[in-house]
């Protein structure tokens, strides 16, 4: 799998790396009180519809008493249909009572029961994965009921989903609340999951101690139910009150697609970049947004487009995560002052940092001004955990007659910029920067500050300050990263693929303006063509129309490459 990282204090890197996923098992799960043992209600007659497709990708079946029937929209679906979907199908029913099931690919679920006037339903999901959203049961003995080989869930009201199969349930609890426990009675204990929290269930185990869902899984558990083409937001979370600049990334997009609901409470403000398969905007998100999962529907010339974000709980109601500035490459026995600081960039003390180097780990505590000093005496990888987060970043330590820490006039957005001399402070606007401070043993010195991932992209400027608080001002070109790939992210030794980075410079620079690229890699692989040295190439760019840039490059495998491998790609822009 293919999957792009902006991380800490590093240059935009594409990481290339393959990812397992397991399947799903037995689960009883429940809002309010669980509900064993209900009695199946016979349909009579004729048979009673329980709702409809509602919408469909690419196609489904419906098994009957009287043999099996290909589902299209619209159309009705009864009490005790088995709905299936094959290979890439994806299928959404609307039940008669406005909830929603989202069936995933390669699933098979029985509509058991559905009346909307007792207000009980019971589904069956033999295998597979299936997302609800399930109207709140407001009728005395109202209730909905899930049920699987092994497991069964039960809810009053909520948003949740569930993979399961003959050996394991996973449930994750997207809204409200779900309780989570065996469905055999024998089985004691269970766990009551509130929005963003997961567990599992194996065998006749009961359900794993409850913890968060990473963002990771949640996106996982929406792409995996939406029941049209894809696309994605990238990055795909923010809290609410924040208006983060996005790429949404999809097949023979060319500009921003018309958002074919207005339901969505999240303004989307298109951005300046527009490129085949890449376009940027600017979500605005309200601070009494509800935090959770949201869904997009987008019209495209391919149909349906659909596209999830997860809105995370204001910056002010989080505890102080911390980051780390540093810079990305310092010289062999310079003296580093690296700094944890929160999302305001005030400093962080008693942050741990966990520092590996040769294969050894070195914790780090910061001080009051939240400082750390990673040891740089000889040339290698420091790679940086910050304790107690999922932070993490990398810093190079080379030799003192490689290193160039000049500044440059173009900087990524959300990446560290490397400055000539010490300051103790910096903004960009009236917006705090963090700074990380390099001493040489020659004498000279640089600061490194972390641009902001959401600043405007095209000119800007920062002021830094001094010892003596006077304010100096760097004019500076904020660049983004829209996206990257690599055909063949599993090379072996000898083998050659091709890439590239999809770049936007907003509105500022003029259609035909010529910039330079340097591109460089870390890990078992080389660049060929015109301008590769090794493991560096450099390449003159085009800035095209909607200020976007795409530049090509080719790779080859060297020895000690191969499937699972990682190899790191980064890109630099100047004038």
């Amino acid at each position: 799998m293919l999957q792009a990282t902006m991380n800490e204090g590093r240059r935009a890197r594409l990481t290339f790396l393959r990812r397992t996923l397991r399947g799903g098992a037995a689960v009883l799960a429940a809002c309010g009180s669980v509900l064993l043992g209900a009695s199946t209600l016979m349909a009579g007659d004729e048979p009673q519809q329980a709702g409809a497709v509602s919408a469909l990708l690419p196609r489904g079946v419906a098994e009957r008493p009287a043999g099996p029937k290909d589902l299209g929209l619209r159309d009705p679906l009864f009490w005790n249909d088995l709905v299936k979907t094959l290979e890439a199908g994806r299928l959404r029913i609307t039940l008669e009572d406005k909830s929603v099931l989202n069936i995933g690919a390669r699933s098979s679920m029985r509509i058991v029961q559905h009346d909307l006037k007792t207000q009980q339903s019971r589904l069956e999901l033999e295998y597979g994965r299936v997302r609800a959203v399930v109207v709140k049961r407001l009728a005395p003995g109202g209730s909905f009921e899930l049920t699987t080989r092994n497991a069964a869930l039960g809810v009053v009201g909520t948003h949740f989903y569930v993979r399961g199969d003959e050996k394991e349930t996973t449930v994750i609890c997207l809204e409200d609340q779900v309780r989570v426990r065996n469905r055999d009675p024998n089985v004691h204990g269970e766990e009551l999951l509130s929005a963003g929290e997961l567990t599992t269930v194996v065998g006749s185990r009961p359900p794993t101690p409850k913890r968060s869902a990473t963002p990771q899984e949640i996106r996982q558990a929406m792409e995996e139910t939406m029941p049209a083409r894809l696309a994605r937001f990238e990055p795909f979370q923010s809290p609410a009150g924040s208006q983060p600049r996005v790429v949404l990334t999809g097949p023979n997009l060319e500009r921003f697609p018309e958002l074919r609901s207005e339901d969505v409470p999240i303004e989307i403000e298109p951005g300046p970049c527009a490129t085949s398969g890449y376009v940027s905007a600017r979500l605005k998100l309200k601070l009494d947004l509800k935090p959770g999962p949201y869904e997009f529907t987008f019209n495209t010339p391919d149909g349906p487009t659909m596209a999830a974000f997860l809105v995370q709980p204001p910056a002010s109601a989080l505890p102080a995560v911390g980051r780390m500035v540093h810079a990305p490459q310092v010289p062999a026995g310079a003296l580093h002052r690296a700094v944890v600081v929160d999302e305001a960039a005030k400093p962080l003390a008693g942050a741990r940092v966990r520092v590996r180097q040769d294969g050894k780990d070195n914790v780090l505590t910061t001080d009051a001004s939240g400082v750390f000093e990673p040891e740089t005496s000889k040339p290698g990888t420091a790679e940086l955990f910050l304790e107690g987060t999922d932070r993490q970043s990398r810093m190079e330590i080379v030799k003192a007659s490689e290193f160039h820490a000049g500044a440059s006039q173009f900087a990524l957005a959300g990446d560290a910029l490397n400055l000539p001399g010490v300051f103790s402070g910096a903004r960009v606007g009236d917006r705090a920067l963090a700074l990380a401070t390099t001493q040489l043993k020659k004498g000279e010195s640089f600061s490194t500050v972390m641009l902001p991932l959401d600043q405007e992209d095209g000119p800007s400027e920062i002021t830094l300050v001094d010892a003596a608080g006077k304010e100096h001002r760097q004019s500076v070109f904020i660049y983004r990263i829209l996206g990257g790939r690599i055909d063949d992210p599993n090379l072996i030794s000898g083998q050659t693929t091709q890439g590239e980075f999809v770049v936007c410079f907003g509105n500022a620079l003029p259609s035909g303006q010529q910039l330079k690229a340097l591109i460089t890699a870390k890990g078992f692989i080389r660049f060929l063509g015109e301008g590769a040295q090794g493991q560096a190439v450099r390449k003159t760019i085009t800035v095209a129309g909607q200020g976007t840039a795409r530049i090509p490059f080719q790779v080859q495998a060297t020895k000690g490459a191969g499937p699972g491998v990682p190899f790191f790609i980064n890109l630099s822009v100047s004038d």
